[in-house]
């Protein structure tokens, strides 16, 4: 039991990890709405709700080539995104 709560810890770690990394940008694009439920006297009308939608974007590593000088190591986060302003979800 204590090495099952172990590594409960050691993945709940990872993961805040990753998403609070440059690797991993998580936007919503569409937000949730609820189901409409209305009753009358004898009937029921119900219409459906709508799930959210979210755009996942992960990160690569670029390692530059010897040949060109360029030893850089670049996250995609920092290699041509700079400056630029990202939308945010309604």
């Amino acid at each position: 039991m204590r090495r099952l709560l172990i590594l409960l810890i050691i993945l709940v770690i990872g993961a805040i990890a990753l998403v609070a990394s440059p690797f991993l940008d998580v936007s919503q694009t569409r937000p949730a709405t609820l189901p409409k439920v209305e009753a009358d006297d004898e009937k029921i009308v119900a219409e459906p709700g709508q799930a959210p939608s979210f755009e996942v974007e992960t990160g690569t590593i670029t390692i530059g080539d010897a040949e060109d000088g360029d030893n850089e190591m670049r996250s995609a986060e920092t290699a041509g995104t700079a400056g630029e302003e990202r939308p945010t979800a309604p």
